[in-house]
């Protein structure tokens, strides 16, 4: 329990599907939505949010695997092996913070995993409606967290190494940059309304004293190699 946004998981005003508070606050309407969910589908039942951790760290494991599956043979173990140290790799910390890190992190994770599974699949499929839902998938991520917007530069990548050229491989691009375009403008938008920008005060508090993030990324490294 760390006292500060897991509170937020039962604040009727800010964890809601769409979160007026946390638009206007940091432009991220998305981060509570699958909380606020869970609260409404099993109120006053505080062990649902830490179902809800359990089922998102599985589900974005599966989507892991599918979407490694796309690039990687039957028979490769990579897919598994990736898949099993997303649950497993005890290196991040905040799966311990259930409902401050896991359900918020986990969640924006959710959507883009979904997103560009999704949109690899509506390539090889030929679905226009798989296309349309991966992007809806993908603009929730973005509304979720703005950290997924490099992440989201690899779909069009991703497509290409999958094999889709020519007149496919530019539509389906054309439809997911447009997405990614949309909810670029709409940050930008955000940045200029608001006086003092939650992004860029975490910033610079992370830059104040680099040796936080030295540390941080060190004890990352360490419980990583403590499981080879």
């Amino acid at each position: 329990w760390q006292g500060h946004d897991d509170v937020r998981n039962i604040d009727l005003d800010q964890a809601t599907v769409w979160s007026d508070a946390l638009d206007t606050g940091g432009n991220r309407p998305l981060t509570f939505s699958l909380a606020a969910l869970v609260r409404t589908l099993f109120p006053d039942r505080i062990d649902a949010f830490l179902w809800l951790s359990l089922a998102l760290w599985f589900t974005n494991a599966l989507l892991l695997f599918a979407i490694l599956r796309c690039f990687f043979s039957r028979g490769s173990a990579v897919p598994w092996l990736a898949a099993s140290l997303l649950v497993l790799n005890h290196g991040d910390s905040l799966r311990y913070l259930v409902m401050f890190g896991t359900n918020v992190y986990q969640t924006g994770l959710f959507f883009f995993q979904m997103g560009l599974w999704l949109f690899l699949v509506s390539s090889r499929r030929q679905s226009r409606s798989l296309l349309l839902a991966s992007c809806l998938f993908l603009g929730a991520a973005l509304l979720n967290s703005e950290s997924f917007f490099l992440l989201a530069l690899l779909g069009p990548v991703l497509l290409w190494q999958a094999g889709v050229r020519g007149r496919d491989l530019l539509v389906w691009s054309f439809f997911w940059a447009g997405t990614m375009a949309l909810l670029t403008v709409r940050l930008g938008l955000y940045f200029r309304a608001v006086q003092s920008i939650y992004q860029m005060r975490l910033a610079q508090e992370a830059l104040r004293d680099p040796h936080n993030l030295w540390h941080s990324f060190t004890t990352k490294l360490s419980s990583i190699r403590s499981e080879e």
